[in-house]
């Protein structure tokens, strides 16, 4: 698996929802379905992505989330793909957190 961290270097107004407005930007979600915080999802539709409304879409190579707290649930699905759902169930019990398996999965989206 690949991982792309985007860094902003000299941004003073970052919000949570910029990453996905950047791969948005890019043409990576041009027709691909996504997630992100409800405040930012007219933005990403009208840049190209087929916003639906779930905590994460998972449509193969890139994953996005609907918000702050979802990214927890989207770190977790990252776990579950890699090394499968007891170690993404035990890591969430171990953070006393209940997961939100309602992941919405694209057409290049891998089913747990």
């Amino acid at each position: 698996m690949r991982v792309a961290i985007v860094i902003f270097e000299g941004v003073d107004d970052l919000d949570a929802f910029g990453p996905f407005e950047v791969l948005a930007a890019a043409g990576l979600l041009e027709r691909r379905p996504a997630a992100t915080h409800h405040a930012a999802r007219r933005d990403l539709q009208e840049m190209g992505a087929q916003v639906v409304d779930a905590r994460v879409v998972d449509d193969g190579e890139i994953l996005t989330a609907g918000g702050v707290t979802s990214g927890i649930d989207l770190a977790l699905r990252i776990v579950e793909r890699e090394w499968g759902a007891e170690l993404a169930d035990r890591l969430a019990a171990g953070i006393e957190y209940q997961r939100q398996c309602a992941v919405h999965h694209g057409p290049r989206g891998q089913r747990c």
